[in-house]
């Protein structure tokens, strides 16, 4: 029994799945032409096979069946020899085997040479391939403005791959001049022919957002299409927009059905996303044991995403338990059978110490691995270990001609990365304007949460004059485009008065109930508070804490830590804090956190509840070895909560680089400010502390400057 047959809760009208059906005739095909290739015996064949040799497709498909490497060999010999005598279809087989390199050795200049003789011979589906090289900088230098030439020719010549590509091209404005509405009228004339590719282009594109708004009407019309018309990748679309609630309210249970169905049909990654179902019991009944057993069989067949999302199961918690050595196990043979993503959480789970040793270090060989093996965010990764410090020496010009030029080449997570560092000027001066600018260039790739930025910036005024209007619009875009997290900043703008005259408490209620409809975890602990602080309504703190307990125990991993943060910290007044409730709370609730977040609870448990020396002592040796963000968030956190152990931290911290030869004491002595002014001072923005060590912009740059070893 197959993988999905086993899986489907349906019955079954042939006793193969679509899965079954595909490697079954894949392999008879590859049988018999193989067998004409190798059994008979030289100079003797049929009269038929002698007037028809195999056809280029069939020869191709050898290829990339594998098998015998005497099978794939004469295959390859025959297409090459083909091509050599000029006919179309045998060079675009070789210029698409050089640009792959899977079959023979990549040789992009190979590639080109024979993919450009091969629409000088007439085959148009060459045209697109050369596109598809220059857009994605295969082995050449990336050249958008060509890439869209070459599509531009294979769509004049009818190609409907073309058509699509000069159709996303047109509306994302990439190598030509942005034009949404003719690229969408060219996508609808190919669609309205019944190509599936369309039809899956178009559905995709109405939930993406950016310059075509979600609309998750003509996203389930167009993705049910191209579903119905054999596109598999539209049930899997599908399912994705109702598991994450993209303009349709969110259905655990049709998006497992839709994943189903396209497991069903033989996609891979559809059958690992029923077992993330079945282990997280979204859409279905609980069963992480059968979950766990379908991804181990998908990652015994070699498949690299099954390997990749075991071992990252391993490093997540709750109904797997993390597991370091398993972790390492799977990420590894992902890595080494072409994921190049595994190579980047290896990197990260060493950065964090999730399962594993803290071993910055290491996980600057797998980042550097990463970036090797062509990982787009490992030179992201390999920015922030500069900037930061971690594995290297500290070395921020590095890491911002790092993130300058993935921003430069259109990387959206670079612009954001980069943007935060400015903006924040922790690291280097400020540089507000440019800042801005990153978000609104990433906000015009379409990018959400540039404009969630965008809004914070005009909501309190970081960088620019507070714009009411423009945080509002920012927000309602980002709203219109599906994101959940643009209702609560607009229940909470409208709450608070941010937006003016148009400030309305109603609102504020109505965004907050439309986040928990649409399944946002943070919209109990924004009511919670609303109830704690009395906004809105009268204070009811016992109703609070009632409300953030029943979501928590419903699974709700945000209102757990919020209930947890408040037992531990207590909320002026209106709530003392009691550590005994807090480590009781995060007992109860462990499962629901990452291992993350446990170790982040678990040291502000010890940080806020530290009073005696030994137990300073304690929190110091803790501190030292967590991984660099729970360190910055400890001491942001321990300023307000126990500025004590701040002060003791600081201190230590001053004490080894030779600031402070006062005693450790978790006072804020005068030896203590004139060393934490010296620390201050030694990178931008120090004028900040002059306000006080404990207040918070003082604070936070304080906590940068430890952490990173500045």
């Amino acid at each position: 029994m197959t993988i999905a047959s086993r899986l489907s809760p349906f019955p079954k009208l042939q006793s193969q799945s679509g899965a079954s059906r595909s490697l079954s005739l894949a392999l008879s095909r590859s049988l018999l032409i193989t067998t004409a290739l190798l059994l008979v015996p030289p100079g003797i064949a049929t009269a038929e096979e002698a007037q028809k040799p195999a056809s280029i497709s069939e020869l191709r498909q050898i290829v990339r069946d594998g098998g015998a490497d005497d099978a794939i060999q004469s295959a390859l010999a025959q297409i090459k020899a083909r091509a050599e005598a000029g006919d179309k279809d045998a060079l675009h087989a070789m210029g698409d085997f050089y640009s792959r390199g899977n079959a023979v050795p990549q040789d992009p200049k190979s590639a080109i040479e024979f993919l450009t003789k091969a629409v000088e011979a007439g085959n148009v589906w060459s045209n697109v391939r050369l596109g598809e090289i220059h857009r994605d900088g295969i082995g050449v230098d990336k050249d958008l403005a060509k890439a869209f030439q070459y599509f531009q020719a294979a769509a004049e010549a009818g190609n409907t791959s073309g058509k699509i590509a000069v159709a996303r091209a047109l509306i994302s404005g990439l190598g030509t001049e942005a034009n949404p509405d003719q690229g969408i009228t060219l996508l609808t004339e190919v669609a309205e022919t019944g190509d599936r590719g369309a039809l899956y282009t178009l559905g995709n594109l109405y939930t993406r957002g950016g310059p075509i708004p979600v609309d998750g009407t003509k996203a389930t019309e167009f993705l049910t299409k191209a579903a119905e018309a054999g596109n598999t990748s539209g049930y899997v679309r599908l399912g994705e927009i109702y598991r994450d609630g993209i303009g349709v309210d969110k259905d655990l249970a049709k998006a497992f059905a839709f994943f189903q169905a396209a497991a069903d049909a033989g996609h891979t990654s559809s059958m690992i996303d029923v077992a993330r179902a079945l282990i997280s019991g979204q859409g279905t009944d609980a069963n992480p044991d059968q979950g766990i057993a379908l991804l181990t069989e998908l990652a015994d067949s070699g498949d690299r995403s099954a390997l990749y999302t075991l071992g990252d199961l391993y490093t997540r918690g709750g109904p797997v338990a993390v597991d370091g050595g398993k972790a390492v196990e799977y990420l590894t043979k992902s890595a080494e059978a072409g994921n190049s993503g595994a190579y980047t959480r290896l990197g990260e789970i060493h950065r964090d110490g999730i399962g594993v040793p803290v071993d910055p270090a290491k996980s600057l060989v797998y980042f550097r691995e990463a970036e090797s093996a062509g990982s787009s965010s490992a030179s992201l990764r390999l920015a922030e270990a500069a900037l930061w410090g971690f594995g290297e020496p500290q070395d921020v010009e590095k890491g911002l001609g790092l993130l300058r030029a993935a921003a430069d080449a259109g990387d959206v997570s670079a612009m954001l990365s980069l943007s935060d560092v400015l903006l924040r000027g922790e690291l280097v001066a400020p540089d507000a304007p440019e800042g801005l600018r990153l978000l609104q260039a990433a906000a015009d790739k379409g990018n959400v949460t540039a404009l969630l930025r965008l809004g914070s910036a005009y909501r309190s005024g970081t960088g620019v004059p507070k714009n009411p209007q423009k945080a509002l619009a920012a927000y309602e875009k980002a709203a219109a485009a599906g994101n959940n997290g643009a209702f609560l900043d607009l229940a909470r703008g409208h709450m608070n008065g941010d937006f003016g005259r148009r400030s309305s408490q109603k609102e504020a209620l109505a965004y907050a109930r439309k986040a928990q409809e649409l399944g946002s975890s943070g919209a109990a602990v924004l009511l919670a508070d609303w109830a704690l602080y009395g906004k809105g309504q009268t204070r009811n703190v016992r109703a609070a804490l009632a409300s953030l307990e029943t979501a928590a125990k419903a699974g709700n991993a945000d209102a757990a830590r919020r209930l947890i943060g408040l037992y531990r910290s207590g909320a002026g007044k209106a709530l003392s804090a009691s550590p005994a409730k807090a480590r009781a709370a995060l007992a109860a609730y462990a499962p629901l956190l990452s291992p993350a977040q446990r170790t982040q609870e678990e040291l502000l448990l010890l940080g806020t509840s530290a009073r005696t020396r030994a137990e300073f002592e304690a929190l110091a040796k803790a501190f030292k070895a967590a991984p660099q963000t729970a360190r910055i968030n400890l001491l942001t956190t321990l300023r307000r909560s126990n500025a004590n152990a701040f002060v003791y931290l600081v201190q230590d911290e001053l004490k080894t680089r030779g600031l402070y030869k006062g005693a450790l004491s978790g006072l804020l002595t005068s030896d203590t400010i004139r060393a934490v002014t010296a620390l201050c001072d030694s990178g931008p923005s120090g004028d900040r502390c002059r306000k006080g060590p404990l207040s918070g912009d003082a604070a936070r740059l304080i906590a940068v400057r430890v952490a990173t070893g500045a």
